[in-house]
């Protein structure tokens, strides 16, 4: 992308300045997997151009301007909150018109930034294995989404050049560079083949390797070697206890210790301490000395009620986001 500011002193230039600087940043979020895809931002401008003074020529100048990005989420744990983004999703697509098409698309982009929140969520606090219970979007959906949604925001601009639409910078902004970075995380994910199965049986070293590269994409070097400790750890007590273990057979990874135990729904300082492998909600199985995992569809609380395991770990998921 080329921008020329040479305009002179006027309003065209901080705003192309700040078009170009979420433009940049945009692209950085969005291209993880192959950083050499991202399209880059350029600047152009002029030396002075003054009236009543005659040169020669004009030099153009062009600079590359290259943006730092980090991986924090544009949609904060306040905005996840319920109802899920709706300052956001009211300042973009108003829930009252009578118009079928503005509300499939505010549904459309509300179920993915919500899907976006749990898979950033899930590598930013690194809870790997929830991953791959989660159903995300494919790159071509994720695609759309945002081309209507860049779409009606031009149309919207084009209608009155008089009068302005008067929209939401913050919220405009969030939503796109949110849908940036779901691109980016899913063409990772989708990389190393990490996608939901009909039958949730995740190999406990297929884990530790495809996080390594995961990890290293993200410049996520911290998550890794916390995870690696949490797999050796659970590694090490099952194969102790091997000849004691019924081969195919899932158990719940809190019978490798002594005592019973609850899992704490209103705190999720275990299940976060743990790297998501929380002893009352993760499940194993051994099948030809390979060991696997899932996360069990129930726990039990302190109260001996039978409660669903993945909207728990979805609501801590947000809380952490």
């Amino acid at each position: 992308m080329y921008l020329d500011i040479s305009s002179g002193l006027n309003i065209y230039v901080p705003a192309l300045l700040e078009a170009g600087r979420i433009f940049g940043t945009w692209s950085q979020l969005r291209y993880w997997q192959n950083k050499a895809d991202a399209p880059e931002v350029h600047l152009l401008y002029t030396d002075p151009i003054l009236a009543n003074v005659e040169v020669p020529f004009y030099n153009i100048y062009e600079q590359k301007v290259e943006y730092k990005t980090f991986f924090f989420s544009p949609i904060t744990s306040r905005d996840s909150q319920h109802p899920f983004c709706r300052t956001l999703l009211n300042d973009i697509y108003d829930h009252t018109a009578d118009n079928q098409s503005c509300l499939e698309k505010r549904e459309r982009l509300a179920c993915q930034l919500e899907q976006f929140v749990y898979f950033f969520s899930a590598l930013k606090n690194n809870i790997p294995l929830i991953l791959y219970h989660l159903e995300g979007h494919s790159l071509e959906q994720i695609t759309t989404c945002l081309k209507d949604l860049i779409d009606d925001t031009r149309q919207m601009l084009q209608d009155n050049y008089q009068k302005s639409p008067k929209l939401s910078r913050t919220s405009y902004t969030k939503a796109i560079l949110s849908l940036g970075f779901y691109q980016g995380i899913v063409e990772v994910l989708q990389a190393q083949g990490i996608t939901k199965a009909k039958e949730i049986k995740v190999p406990l070293l297929s884990v530790k390797n495809d996080f390594e590269r995961v990890y290293n994409k993200f410049m996520l070097s911290l998550n890794y070697t916390l995870l690696t400790n949490e797999i050796g750890k659970i590694k090490k007590k099952i194969e102790s206890k091997k000849d004691q273990l019924e081969t195919g057979k899932w158990y719940s990874v809190s019978i490798l210790e002594q005592g019973t135990s609850y899992l704490n729904a209103k705190n999720p300082r275990n299940f976060l301490a743990h790297s998501g492998l929380e002893k009352n909600i993760t499940q194993f199985t051994i099948e030809q000395d390979n060991i696997y995992l899932r996360y069990a569809d129930q726990y039990q609380d302190r109260q001996g009620n039978e409660r669903e395991t993945i909207p728990l770990i979805k609501e801590w998921l947000k809380r952490e986001v």
